[in-house]
């Protein structure tokens, strides 16, 4: 904890606080302190304080994604980057600019000195969590189109990046889902979302109109032309200078008699979580196929509802693909104390048969 240090400044909505002793710090530290409010009406709030190659930074302490606390992340020296602990966005320390991964917002930056040993940031009376990235405006004498194909958070951090970069021509984002860019893993975490697309979304309205990214939804791409540099839709084809193709990835169906039967759900859309929810009330018996990050994610949300979940996977262990069997097979475990029944078998699934409310599943 942090209090003002009480000396002047010529920025009357600035204050210098004494916030570490610089002898406290090794390279590469990175820790929160607290800013506390004071009597002439300066607000709380939370800096991180990083130590990298000899020299103090300040940033805002939170993550734009979720709000992690920074300070638990890795310092990426060479890069000059720290990378959130949680989803591995990425912020430059000197700027606050995101520079990787789920972070669209930029985090605030403060000067630092030291002085006669001490740590001094220079903070604003009102200090913000999150402040908005440096973009460029468009030219109406800049003819390039740049068109992105995919409304997700890839999408969106293409286009933003573009503004960011000064890029000043149009930009013209295509997605064939009929809500703004939304954040789609929180889908698998909190199916109660899914009601309120608008609450997901990455960005509104009023931002794509601010900064001029165009936003079509609702529209299928029939095809790209990479040769012609035309973008086919329905009923319009449109020119592009450069074009980016970050539509994501869908649901595998599985290739087994029985998997188009009603009651069989795949999880993408806000759609298919509203269909879930309906359909997984309390004290319902639910099989999760698949035992990666959104299977699981959904067995756990699944029986935080009262469902009676089993998971039924194609490895040993959950994660074991991507993780390792030795963290996964402690998952195992950490799910099992959850009472999530876990078959890992390296199942063979044959097919489904049932209709109304009584399934059987078969597999090797």
């Amino acid at each position: 904890m942090a209090g003002s240090s009480r000396l002047s400044c010529e920025d009357p909505k600035m204050r210098r606080v004494n916030v570490a002793r610089a002898a406290d710090f090794a390279d590469g530290d990175l820790r929160q302190v607290r800013i506390v409010g004071t009597m002439d009406g300066a607000g709380d709030g939370a800096i991180m304080l990083a130590f990298i190659d000899g020299q103090f930074y300040a940033t805002g302490a939170s993550c734009s994604h979720y709000s992690a606390p920074l300070a638990e992340g890795v310092a990426a020296k060479d890069k000059m980057h720290v990378v959130c602990p949680w989803h591995n966005a990425a912020f430059d320390i000197r700027t606050g600019q995101p520079v990787r991964g789920s972070g669209l917002e930029a985090i605030p930056t403060y000067q630092v000195s030291v002085e006669d040993g001490n740590v001094i940031v220079q903070v604003p009376y009102v200090m913000d969590d999150f402040v908005a990235p440096a973009m460029s405006q468009r030219d109406p004498a800049d003819e390039r189109v740049f068109v992105v194909l995919g409304g997700g958070a890839a999408g969106v951090a293409a286009a933003d990046a573009l503004r960011q970069e000064g890029y000043k021509g149009r930009i013209l984002l295509i997605t064939e889902e009929k809500h703004l860019p939304y954040d789609r893993p929180v889908l698998s975490k909190n199916l109660g979302k899914a009601y309120d697309p608008a609450s997901l979304s990455l960005r509104d309205e009023a931002y794509f109109k601010k900064h001029e990214i165009e936003v079509k939804c609702a529209a299928r791409v029939k095809k790209l032309d990479a040769g012609q540099k035309t973008v086919h839709l329905e009923g319009e084809v449109l020119k592009y200078d450069a074009a980016l193709v970050a539509t994501g990835a869908k649901p595998r169906p599985l290739p087994i008699n029985g998997f188009d039967l009603p009651g069989v759900l795949a999880l993408r859309t806000p759609e298919d979580a509203q269909q879930i929810a309906a359909a997984c009330q309390p004290g319902k018996k639910v099989a999760v196929l698949g035992s990666s990050f959104i299977g699981m994610e959904l067995a756990s949300t699944l029986r935080r509802r009262g469902c009676d979940v089993v998971v039924l996977g194609m490895e040993q262990v959950p994660f074991e693909r991507v993780l390792g069997n030795r963290l996964g097979e402690a998952l195992k475990v950490a799910e099992k104390c959850g009472k999530t029944s876990l078959l890992f078998l390296s199942l063979l699934f044959l097919s489904l048969e049932g209709k109304g409310c009584n399934w059987k599943l078969y597999f090797t």
